[in-house]
């Protein structure tokens, strides 16, 4: 899905899905900054020159990238084991603001 937020005046689908969303507002601004990439992670700070250590603090075996909080680590993927999410299911086969995208359009036509 296209993520501009403005395309020819218009907002895209993904940006409308986000904010139109029928859920708490901390959970549409934190779902919008997954699909912007730009959730404050150790290894995007690091990148923008705001932290030394770009390793997960839960793991602390890997880099904590957006995919490594959400999906990868290993005490995540327990998380997600726990609500029945297996390693086949949609999480771990898109990049994560489309698996963001696959969910809230499933959620408004349901």
């Amino acid at each position: 899905m296209e993520w501009d937020k403005v395309v020819d005046g218009k907002f895209s689908t993904l940006f409308k899905g986000v904010w139109h969303w029928d859920g708490p507002d901390l959970i549409k601004f934190h779902l919008w900054k997954i699909c912007q990439e730009i959730l404050p992670t150790n290894a995007l700070r690091v990148h923008q020159h705001m932290a030394m250590d770009d390793k997960c603090p839960v793991c602390n075996l890997h880099p904590e990238s957006l995919h490594h909080a959400l999906r990868d680590c290993k005490w995540v993927n327990k998380i997600w084991l726990a609500f029945n999410v297996l390693p086949n299911s949609l999480l771990f086969q898109q990049d994560v603001g489309n698996w963001v995208a696959t969910n809230l359009v499933k959620t408004q036509s349901a």
